[in-house]
């Protein structure tokens, strides 16, 4: 007589590790996307928040007059109106990507003095972090006071009678800002009015 052997057979075992292999591996994949999502959304929510906390600050002057990258940083820090989750040391700010965060007058041709928009500049983003913030929406939210991006060299601005450059023109699309993105790490700089 057969003695009835009870346990399961090498092969069985292999599969069930198989499987537990496969699951492991997209929920791991599921993880890593909402991790990336979630630091783009944060990232995008600290450029909302400086921006608008730049504006505030310089809003009864009418102009940006003494805005520069050191100055307004580090009061900003002192002051703690630094947006939440962003990084700051040695008089530096920094975005969620890990890249410095500059803030400096900027120069709207065509309006006098060069004191009536400002430029943030996240550094060294990445080509798919780069493509994501520069191609953010602009119409109907709180950047309605966006002049130009810039990316790498490439300028981009909202279309006017006198704009002779029809592919430079904002609102920038997903595959354009992928387009100048791709190749290495990239600044992106935002001028507001």
């Amino acid at each position: 007589m057969w003695k009835e052997e009870r346990g399961a057979t090498m092969i069985e075992m292999i599969g069930v590790i198989a499987i537990i292999g496969i699951v492991t591996a997209g929920m791991w994949k599921v993880a890593a996307s909402g991790w990336s999502r979630y630091r783009m959304s944060q990232a995008v929510s600290q450029l909302q928040s400086l921006q608008k906390n730049i504006v505030r600050r310089y809003a009864a002057a009418g102009n940006y007059n003494g805005l520069s990258e050191n100055n307004i940083l580090e009061e900003f820090h002192k002051d703690k109106l630094l947006p939440a989750q962003m990084a700051y040391a040695d008089g530096k700010a920094y975005h969620t990507f890990g890249g410095e965060i500059t803030v400096n007058v900027g120069e709207i041709v065509g309006w006098g003095e060069s004191s009536h928009s400002f430029k943030i500049t996240y550094k060294n983003l990445t080509a798919p972090q780069c493509a994501e913030m520069a191609s953010i929406s602009w119409v109907g939210n709180d950047f309605a006071n966006i002049v130009s991006i810039q990316v790498g060299t490439s300028k981009f601005e909202w279309p006017s009678s006198s704009s002779s450059d029809s592919d430079n023109v904002l609102p920038l699309t997903r595959a354009k800002a992928s387009s100048v993105c791709a190749g290495g790490s990239k600044d992106v700089v935002w001028e507001f009015r």
